[in-house]
């Protein structure tokens, strides 16, 4: 299966996560905290290389001798995550299990002390969920999701979510896009404007991707949440911003992270527009020496360090 160019390890084990712990929102995560309950069984997806695994165990949510099983369409995504988990466990003295499971890419247990977790991931679609072509069954307490909605019919996802969640399970969906990315400063002399230059983007990363199989994204996610989660039958019960914003040298060094993530990012949104097509192009009135133009003054600005980015994202916690 062909990678999305937001599927990499490096990108999601390292570099974005720095971004995400800064930018989650404090108050959404309270929420599901102050309840001091600890889930017996969570559904995680979307779960790629398993950060969202590991932060869930990190901040105790799940209970001893707990499960918490990992979806995601990517197989090899999910058989190389193996190699994060495993260095996660040495960073945090756990000893690392693995056990046999013919329909799971990976069954393992961690396990520090009198405290031991049990780790499963298949290669599923979140649409399967609650179906009989699922390879997981059951109720979940908790489901967390860490960037996944926007890479997916949302309304479609959320009802099969809530197919296997039980009454008074939790929903946590984290860092979700919310259309407006933004890279500075813009010089009138140097480059006019960008803002059609994100619209393709839109269109074509994130509304219209197919490189991932994991079907139609919505650039508008974090603004839907609410009224969709609330239309597939869950009560929501705090939402809030969780933006990515990485400043300048002149106002804050970049860390090691954020100056891989602003090359990424950089790289990224370039291969996008460069490999839209003309029809895409003339849509959104997007020349392809705009496109050679916006990648030269950003790579410029980046080794200057005068670069600054910001992307617009909402964090939701629901109740079934």
């Amino acid at each position: 299966m062909e990678k999305a160019f937001y599927q990499d390890n490096p990108y999601l084990d390292f570099w974005k996560k720095e971004l995400d712990d800064e930018a989650i929102n404090k108050d959404v995560l309270n929420k599901l905290l102050i309840k001091k309950k600890k889930f017996d069984k969570i559904l995680d997806l979307g779960t790629g290389s398993g950060v969202q695994i590991r932060r869930n165990i990190e901040l105790g949510l799940l209970q001893n001798k707990g499960v918490i099983i990992g979806l995601d369409v990517n197989k090899e995504d999910l058989k190389n995550s193996m190699f994060s988990f495993k260095q996660w466990a040495k960073t945090k003295n756990m000893s690392l299990i693995i056990l046999k499971d013919s329909k799971a890419i990976h069954k393992f247990i961690v396990k520090k002390e009198k405290k031991e977790y049990t780790i499963i991931l298949y290669d599923e679609s979140v649409y399967n969920l609650g179906t009989n072509k699922c390879k997981v069954q059951g109720n979940f307490s908790l489901v967390t999701a860490l960037s996944l909605l926007e890479h997916t019919d949302m309304e479609k996802s959320l009802k099969a979510i809530n197919r296997v969640m039980g009454k008074g399970g939790m929903l946590y969906l984290n860092i979700n896009y919310d259309q407006h990315s933004v890279f500075g400063p813009t010089i009138p002399e140097k480059y006019k404007d960008e803002s059609n230059l994100m619209q393709l983007f839109n269109y074509v990363g994130i509304d219209h991707q197919f490189k991932g199989r994991v079907g139609v994204g919505n650039s508008h996610c974090g603004a839907l949440l609410p009224s969709l989660c609330k239309k597939a039958g869950f009560k929501v019960l705090k939402y809030g911003g969780s933006d990515w914003i990485i400043l300048p040298n002149s106002v804050q060094s970049y860390s090691l992270n954020k100056k891989k993530v602003l090359e990424f990012f950089i790289n990224a949104f370039y291969g996008v527009l460069k490999g839209s097509s003309d029809s895409n192009k003339k849509k959104f009135n997007v020349s392809k020496k705009q496109i050679e133009e916006w990648y030269k003054l950003r790579k410029e600005q980046l080794k200057s360090g005068d670069l600054y980015y910001t992307c617009a994202q909402k964090d939701i916690l629901c109740l079934k």
